[in-house]
This record gives structure tokens, sequence and C-alpha cells, in this order.
């Protein structure tokens, strides 16, 4: 498991994210508390959506798009 680091910002609902490299399984936890628990996702991705945090936009649509299950 990797715990990936990122620079926060104040506006964006995401705490941590972690991925596991060997099932490609990205687990995102929110502010909230909720974790979106991700499977199959290229590590090229990961990247994407680190960026798109990075900016500051809500990158919950663009998470979505891998069908998480809320946990």
């Amino acid at each position: 498991m990797i715990k990936l680091n990122f620079r926060k910002i104040d506006k964006s609902p995401v705490e941590n994210i972690y991925y596991y490299k060997e099932d490609e399984t990205l687990l995102v936890e929110l502010k909230s508390s909720l974790i979106y628990m991700c499977h199959d996702v290229p590590f090229d991705n990961i990247m994407d959506i680190l960026k798109i945090i990075e900016s500051g936009e809500d990158p919950i649509s663009t998470i979505k798009k891998f069908n998480p299950i809320i946990i």
C-alpha cells in the first residue's frame, strides 16, 4: 500500500489517498469520513486524479468514473 502525498487544498473534500499497486485498488478518504474504493485503476489515472485535487477542482466526479464502492 502506498499513501500518496499531494498538496492539500482547503476546499477539497479529500483527506487521504491510498493505492494498492498489486491489484490497482484506489482508496480515497474524504474529510466527511466516507471512503471511496475503486478497483482496477491504472497508476496513470492516479496521477490525473492528483492533478485535479491539487488544482482545487472537485475530484469526486473523476473518481466516480471508476465505479467506486462507498465504505
